[in-house]
């Protein structure tokens, strides 16, 4: 079966790093608003108020850093968003045994959303391709691919680094690509597009 595949940029990147520092952000400030009320009621520097600081200090430098490409790789992205939610279900567990509801739902749904936001993030971050084979074109959607059969497609065009997908009902898609091609392996791509279109 014919196969191909260009590396493209992810359609939701720049939004997806937008919300990174943001989400980095919110959990720093969730779990210091935390840190001041644990030292309120112990009034010592015990080793979870150290250790969520840390997280909080991560968090912040994370946000920061939120374009640099170390903080960019999914790997340490999704160990960043993994230690958040472990502290926020931790926090929670806290509440739910000292008998404050409130804050045990604010810091369990917390620790849910976010490990949910980081799995989302991690598949943007990770590798895109825009795929072609005999069933359609396939795309990188927000959490799967997502398949056009030939019938919908009127036209796949390349031009100045971007890959522009015409629809029979006047729409597009454009997809713009990385560099990591050839020139070679774009026009096969384009021909195997070529081949399949109605």
């Amino acid at each position: 079966m014919d196969f191909t595949s260009l590396h493209i940029v992810h359609p939701n990147l720049a939004t997806s790093n937008r919300m990174r520092r943001w989400l980095h952000l919110v959990a720093g400030f969730l779990l210091l608003l935390y840190s001041f009320q644990l030292y309120r009621e112990t009034q010592t520097l015990s080793g979870s108020l150290y250790f969520i600081l840390l997280v909080v200090a991560i968090c912040f430098v994370a946000a920061s850093f939120h374009a640099n490409k170390l903080f960019a790789n999914p790997t340490v992205n999704m160990a960043i968003r993994f230690l958040c939610t472990v502290t926020f279900f931790l926090i929670g567990s806290y509440f739910y045994k000292s008998g404050n509801n409130l804050f045990t739902l604010l810091f369990v749904v917390s620790g849910i959303s976010y490990g949910m936001l980081g799995l989302t993030e991690n598949y943007i971050l990770s590798e895109s391709l825009l795929k072609v084979n005999k069933e359609g074109l396939q795309v990188p959607g927000t959490l799967k691919y997502m398949l056009f059969p030939w019938v919908r497609i009127r036209d796949v065009i390349h031009k100045d680094g971007w890959i522009t997908v015409l629809f029979a009902n006047n729409r597009y898609l454009q997809f713009q690509l990385t560099g990591e091609d050839s020139d070679a392996a774009i026009a096969e791509f384009l021909g195997v597009c070529r081949r399949f279109k109605v």
